[in-house]
């Protein structure tokens, strides 16, 4: 059985309702309380994404998809190169990186490069291939 949007959003605010008054009597050192208001601002931010989404009802061509997909292919090999080089800076000690800082220009590369690619290939129109 697939659920309306009236029915989730019915849920949502249900939960997050729940989860207000969990918090006052409980406080937030259980994590009940917590999880359910985690839950229901998942549920509703989701609602908005999806009726946002039908409203502009626009499907991809095909264009587009290869596009996209040309992109996030050159971010994953931008992102791949850099952990590479962080690696061998490491290990030849050039760069000594603590975990989260290794972690943190790794996420940054990755996402950056998808960002920056979209961004090129959509103006110029096409993958060239």
């Amino acid at each position: 059985m697939r659920l309306g949007y009236r029915h989730l959003n019915i849920i949502g605010s249900v939960l997050l309702l729940t989860a207000l008054i969990l918090i006052f009597v409980q406080g937030t050192t259980s994590i009940v309380p917590l999880a359910l208001l985690v839950a229901s601002l998942i549920i509703l931010v989701t609602l908005v994404l999806k009726r946002k989404q039908l409203e502009e009802e626009t499907m991809p061509d095909e264009r587009t998809r290869k596009i996209g997909s040309t992109a996030l292919s050159y971010a994953w090999w931008t992102g791949i190169c850099g952990i590479i080089l962080v690696f061998w800076a490491d290990a030849l000690g050039i760069w000594r990186p603590d975990t989260q800082t290794a972690l943190g220009v790794s996420i940054l590369l990755l996402f950056g490069s998808a960002v920056i690619f979209l961004v090129y290939l959509s103006s110029k129109g096409d993958t060239g291939g």
